[in-house]
C-alpha cells in the first residue's frame, strides 16, 4: 500500500486500472525503466488485490499457476519467453480465464517489441505506458517523506538539473537519497 501513496498516476496507468477491473487482465508495454512493474503493482493494488510476481518455468510452463482470490499476478514477458515457451499465448489466455473465474488478476509487462510477437495470440488489451516526469516522481516521493521540505528541494537548481535527464528509476533513487538526507536533519539538499 506504500506504493499507492507515492505512485504518480498517468492517464495510461488509470486506463490500465479500468481494464483490469473490467477484464481481470491487461498488458502493459513500455521501454525498460519506464515503470512497468510499479504500474502493474499499483494497478493491482488499486483494484483491491495483493500484487505477486510470478515466473514461468520453461520446463513446465503449464504447471498449476497460482490463482487465489484477491491476488494479482505480474508476469514479465521478453524475447526469451517466446523462444523457451512457444505456446505462451495459449497458456496466458487459459490462465487469464482461470484468474477471472477466481476473482484474481493478471498484469503482463513487456517491451513493445516483445508484446508485438504476442498480439493476436491472446485477448489481452494492451496499454502503452508513458511514465510521468522524473520531477513529478521525485516531488511526490519527497512530499510523502516530509511534506514541509518539498519547497526547498523541488526548486533547488542542482536537483532540477539532475532530474532533467533522469529516468523514473533514477528519480526514485534520488528521492530515496533525499529522504535519507532529510532524516539526518540537514538543511542543504545538495551539500
Amino acid at each position: 500500500r506504500r506504493l499507492l501513496k507515492v505512485y504518480v498516476w498517468t492517464t495510461p496507468a488509470q486506463q490500465a486500472v479500468g481494464i483490469l477491473q473490467a477484464r481481470h487482465s491487461v498488458a502493459l508495454t513500455a521501454p525498460p525503466g519506464s515503470g512497468r512493474w510499479s504500474t502493474a503493482a499499483a494497478a493491482i493494488s488499486q483494484v483491491g488485490a495483493t500484487p505477486h510476481r510470478i515466473d514461468l518455468d520453461p520446463e513446465d510452463a503449464r504447471r498449476d499457476l497460482p490463482a487465489e482470490t484477491g491476488c494479482g499476478y505480474i508476469l514479465d514477458i521478453d524475447q526469451e519467453t517466446f523462444n523457451e515457451i512457444p505456446s505462451i499465448g495459449e497458456i496466458l489466455t487459459e490462465y487469464s480465464l482461470r484468474l477471472a473465474t477466481a476473482d484474481a488478476f493478471l498484469v503482463i509487462t513487456a517491451t513493445t517489441s516483445a508484446w508485438t510477437q504476442l498480439q493476436g495470440r491472446t485477448s489481452f488489451e494492451e496499454v502503452s505506458l508513458s511514465p510521468p516526469s522524473a520531477e513529478e516522481i521525485f516531488n511526490k516521493r519527497v512530499t510523502h517523506a516530509n511534506p514541509a521540505d518539498i519547497p526547498r528541494w523541488a526548486w533547488d537548481s542542482e536537483i532540477k538539473r539532475l532530474l532533467d535527464d533522469a529516468s523514473p528509476a533514477d528519480a526514485v533513487r534520488l528521492a530515496d537519497l533525499a529522504r535519507d538526507v532529510l532524516s539526518t536533519g540537514s538543511d542543504d539538499p545538495v551539500g
